[in-house]
């Protein structure tokens, strides 16, 4: 009978830290483009807290997510010189990577 409960109460606990631990990677809902080379490249619902390096020359960058984007001139997400909010677009060379934050 008392390993019966030991055993309640693991897979008790171990429910509750699964319900209990938030999920900090949501994905963007939408699209995000940008124009690289004069080459047209999207990115479909995009992680949240992850970089994505774009290389560079970047020209265009339009993001048509419900996600503000982070905008880095460096590789790596570094270097960052502003964001652009959801439904917005930038033009801007250079552009070396991006990420994406929920707004909650």
């Amino acid at each position: 009978m008392k390993s019966l409960g030991r055993t309640l109460v693991t897979v008790g606990a171990a429910v509750v830290l699964c319900i209990a631990v938030p999920s900090n990677a949501q994905a963007a809902e939408g699209t995000f483009t940008y124009i690289s080379n004069n080459q047209e490249h999207t990115l479909e619902n995009p992680e949240g807290d992850r970089c994505y390096d774009l290389g560079r020359r970047v020209a265009e960058l339009y993001n048509d997510t419900d996600a503000e984007v982070a905008v880095f001139l460096g590789a790596g997400c570094q270097d960052e010189i502003g964001t652009i909010r959801a439904g917005g677009s930038s033009v801007q060379s250079g552009i070396g990577s991006v990420s994406f934050t929920d707004d909650e």
